[in-house]
């Protein structure tokens, strides 16, 4: 079976998760994704056969308890569903397990081409929920992930605004503006940096040039 990992910008992450897998490495492919995910993705289910792959992010960990429900989540899983996703209160967490089918059936375009990488599982799950279903399971301390980004990455204000863009089926859809991203702030003098982090938050989301601001 097929695993993506998807990548962040803290290499010891996917180290965690990768050290994680590895018992596991002779039943698996495993494919770390970091840029042009969405082509990797298209790329690698086109030579896939399999009905199921995997996707986790760096940093989860996983159990071999994980793997012991595995084949019962696949063998319970209606035919009308997606695949399987945690059952969670945070709603910014993507599927585990995706039916390769289903997958293939969406254009790339609908979801691959996103402002932010890190979204495109997102993106896709978003897109394949218009005609298809996804399975709720409660995992434990099966599957986990206890990375915490820092403060000022805000990532709950940045999903707060992309996640209605997400939702929508085509990908075409414009957020309001203006939204907000993440920018690499430089700050020369201390005393301004907490109004300058604030203040160059919000460029438009559809100008795809980020570039560093210098103070």
């Amino acid at each position: 079976m097929l695993i993506f990992i998807q990548e962040n910008d803290n290499p010891l992450a996917l180290k965690k998760t990768l050290h994680c897998l590895h018992p596991f490495a002779n039943h698996f492919r495993i494919v770390p994704l970091s840029t042009d995910i969405a082509t990797h993705i298209v790329t690698y289910l086109d030579q896939y056969d399999e009905p199921f792959f995997l996707a986790f992010r760096a940093g989860d960990q996983i159990k071999a308890t994980f793997f012991d429900m595995l084949e019962q989540w696949i063998i319970d899983l209606p035919n009308d569903f997606a695949g399987v996703m945690i059952d969670h209160e945070e709603n910014n967490q993507f599927p585990f397990l995706w039916r390769t089918k289903a997958v293939k059936e969406v254009p790339v375009n609908q979801w691959g081409f996103i402002p932010f990488e890190r979204y495109v599982f997102h993106k896709l799950h978003s897109c394949l929920k218009q005609n298809w279903k996804w399975q709720k399971v409660k995992l434990g301390d099966r599957l986990s992930n206890s990375r915490k980004d820092p403060v000022w990455m805000k990532r709950s204000t940045e999903w707060s605004f992309i996640q209605p863009f997400l939702s929508q089926p085509n990908h075409s859809v414009i957020l309001p503006k203006p939204a907000i991203v993440c920018s690499n702030i430089i700050c020369n003098d201390k005393r301004s940096a907490s109004s300058a982090s604030i203040s160059l938050e919000k460029i438009d989301l559809n100008n795809s040039h980020f570039t560093d601001y210098y103070i």
